[in-house]
Formats: structure tokens, C-alpha cells, sequence
């Protein structure tokens, strides 16, 4: 058992009694389906294509599903491998010639594709088979800078897609271990430590995941491919939960290249200062120094830099709970209710004036400490927290300063 907090009788029976029988399932309709469509028979509300390309999405998600129970359970990777292999042939189909057309080219599940991309990785897959995984990131407009950094890592001729993180919480903050593998090795490590057992879990709701009914186990492959590919020490989790250590260790033979990243490094660098320099023109001739010191500050992670679309409920509580611990040696508060989505769009109510920020900035007084928002004219918000006993005025170097 490698997560001992699964009930093995309980996981095997939803693994048959759900899973494996979804997939069975999805199979025969497939075939059905499929028989209709070459007839011209059309039997169900929805389009033929677009119910066979449903089930082969199903073959997809559900793939990696029982491969991660089976994986808690303690069965032997080569046995989990038909798993692995349902879920490539699942995404392999679900973008066949015959979807282009069908309007639902984005329509797919970011975390199962970036964990069958981080299994292959781990599992030493062949280049033929990631490429097939490839096509599935390109079809789907996976432009996320995780996915393309796993891909970029295989020596496939995957051209660099880099945007943003796609699911930005918590996967951002594997930037930071990417970066400082590239010169600290030994902090990387740390970094990835933390990512893992704070960030990941919290991030993907996975806190108290073990306590659900039909828990079958949460593992972060993701980090784990990043171990593996930036040969980080990761002694740390063997025999631990969440993060799957014997998969990490089951092949060696796999050299990864540090010339394929280094081009998604620059890649990053590059869209970071573009960024940069479009908000330095918006700035202005007035209040250079005081941006520049914001986004310096930015960088080395004292200001958090959130853009106006994404919503405080994405950044914002990983980042008040990361200053609190680090620079104050204070325990972490708990996150508030979410605000109505609705609450938001409206143009006239800042990010600052949420319901969502001002129930967290009354957790925040309660600890002693305030959130200070650094007004500038762009579609970025900047925002820092400190002690309450700390005196401010107005402006901070000619940016106008909202202390709460």
C-alpha cells in the first residue's frame, strides 16, 4: 500500500464497479456509435461525432484514474502500464480529422492531460508515444507553460508554446524550481519539498482529500517529472504520500538535455520583459522609479502582481500564507469563502474591494497585518502585506499607495 490512508477493498470496488466499467462501457458505444454513423443513423439528441469523441475523452480521464488507485494500492508499475496506454489511445482518438469541426477543440481536462504527460515521463516512454501525447497539447491549445516545459524536456521537435500557466494555482510556483535548478540544485530541492506537501496540495483542493468518501489516493506527478528531469534530490518523500518516489526511481536510462530548456527559460524571460516593458510605457514619464522598484520587488516575491481577469481567489491566499510563514514566522490562516463570480465583472468594483479580499483582510488584521495595494495606472494589481504597526503614507516612491 502506498498511501495508506486508501481502503483497499473500497479502491478495488470502485475501480471495477466504476471505472473499469465507464471504460467498457465507453468502448462498446464507441463501436455503436461509430456503426450509426457510417449508416447515417442518428440515434441520440447529440451529433454521432460528438458522442464518440465524448467516450474517447472518457478513455482518457479515466486511464490515468485507475492507473493513480492501482498506483496507491501498491501494484507493481509494469502492471499499471495497460492503464497508461488506455489513456494515450483515449486522447489519440478524441482528436482524430473527423473533430476538427465539431466546435469543442478546447473542451478537455488540463490536470489528466499534465499527468498522463508527467507519467510518460516518469515511465521513460518512447518518443513516438509522447509525441502522440504531443499532438494532444497542440490540438487542445494546451499553451501552458508547465506542459510545454515537461514536452520541451523529450527530444521530440515540439515547438515552444509558452503562455501563461494554464491552471495557474499552484502550478506557477513550479517556475520558481525550474529557475532555481538552473543554480541551486540543493534550494530546488527545497523548493520542491514545499510545492509538494504545501502548495500542490492546497492548491488542487487535495488538503484533506484522504478524508472524502471513495479517496483513492492524489499523487503530484508533475513534480515528480520535474525531479526527474531537473535531477533534483528527492529523498525526502520515499515512502511518503502524494508523491509518487518509486515511480520517479523506476528508470534510469533516459538522459534529458538541459539544451531543451534553456530555450523555454528564454522563452519565459522573454514574455516576463515584454510584460514588463509594455507596463513601464503605460507608466509613463511619472512614477518610473517607484514601478521599477515594484517590479523588483515582484520578482524576488515580496509584491504579488495579479492581473485583473484572473480574480484574488487564485493568487492571493498562497501568497499572504507564503510571506506570513517566511518573512514573519507566523502559522497560515485559512481561506475565505469565494465571492459570486458575478461580483467581479463589474467594472466599477476594484480587486482590492472584494468580498472575497476584505474577508481575508480581516483574517489578516486579526494576525496583525494589513494588505497594502500599489495603485498604477495598468490592468495589473500589486499588493504586499505588512504589520499593522507599520506607518504609511499616501505614495511610496510617486506610486500611490490603498492601506487597508
Amino acid at each position: 500500500m502506498r498511501d495508506p490512508y486508501c481502503i483497499e477493498e473500497d479502491v478495488r470496488k470502485r475501480v471495477s464497479e466504476d471505472y473499469l466499467r465507464t471504460i467498457n462501457n465507453a468502448e462498446e458505444q464507441i463501436k455503436k456509435v461509430t456503426a450509426d454513423e457510417e449508416q447515417g443513423i442518428q440515434r441520440y439528441s447529440s451529433d454521432n461525432i460528438s458522442i464518440i469523441r465524448a467516450y474517447y475523452l472518457c478513455w482518457f480521464q479515466y486511464g490515468t484514474v485507475v492507473f493513480s488507485a492501482m498506483y496507491s494500492l501498491g501494484e507493481k508499475i509494469e502492471d499499471l502500464c495497460p492503464y497508461f496506454d488506455i489513456s494515450v489511445k483515449g486522447l489519440e482518438n478524441s482528436y482524430q480529422s473527423m473533430f476538427y469541426n465539431t466546435g469543442f477543440c478546447i473542451n478537455y481536462n488540463y490536470d489528466a492531460l499534465l499527468d498522463l504527460i508527467s507519467i510518460g515521463i516518469l515511465l521513460e516512454i518512447d518518443d513516438n508515444t509522447m509525441k502522440v501525447i504531443a499532438d494532444g497539447a497542440r490540438f487542445y491549445h494546451a499553451n501552458d507553460a508547465l506542459v510545454d516545459f515537461l514536452l520541451s524536456a523529450y527530444d521530440i521537435g515540439w515547438e515552444h508554446c509558452t503562455g501563461k500557466f494554464y491552471l495557474p494555482r499552484p502550478y506557477q510556483y513550479t517556475k520558481d524550481i525550474i529557475r532555481t535548478a538552473q543554480e541551486d540544485k540543493e534550494e530546488a530541492s527545497r523548493l520542491l519539498e514545499e510545492y509538494v506537501k504545501k502548495k500542490w496540495l492546497s492548491g488542487n483542493g487535495y488538503k484533506n482529500a484522504h478524508k472524502e468518501k471513495g479517496y483513492i489516493g492524489v499523487w503530484s506527478y508533475d513534480a515528480a517529472a520535474l525531479a526527474k528531469i531537473l535531477g533534483l534530490d528527492d529523498s525526502c518523500f520515499k515512502g511518503k504520500k502524494n508523491y509518487p518516489y518509486d515511480l520517479a526511481h523506476y528508470k534510469h536510462d533516459r538522459v534529458f538535455s538541459a539544451n531543451a530548456y534553456l530555450e523555454w527559460l528564454t522563452k519565459i524571460r522573454e514574455k516576463e520583459q515584454g510584460a514588463e516593458y509594455r507596463n513601464y510605457r503605460m507608466a509613463g514619464e511619472e512614477g518610473i522609479l517607484g514601478f521599477l522598484l515594484v517590479n523588483m520587488l515582484v520578482t524576488d516575491g515580496y509584491i504579488l502582481q495579479m492581473d485583473y481577469k484572473d480574480g484574488p481567489e487564485e493568487y492571493l491566499i498562497d501568497f499572504v500564507n507564503e510571506r506570513l510563514e517566511t518573512d514573519y514566522g507566523k502559522d497560515m490562516i485559512e481561506e475565505p469563502e469565494s465571492d459570486d463570480e458575478s461580483e467581479n465583472i463589474d467594472a466599477e468594483i476594484e480587486l482590492y474591494d472584494t468580498k472575497y479580499v476584505k474577508s481575508l483582510g480581516r483574517k489578516l488584521k486579526r494576525k496583525g497585518f494589513r494588505f497594502v495595494w500599489f495603485l498604477i495606472d495598468s490592468d495589473q494589481y500589486y499588493v504586499c502585506i505588512m504589520p499593522k504597526t507599520a506607518v504609511l503614507g499616501k505614495k511610496w516612491h510617486e506610486i500611490r499607495l490603498k492601506v487597508d
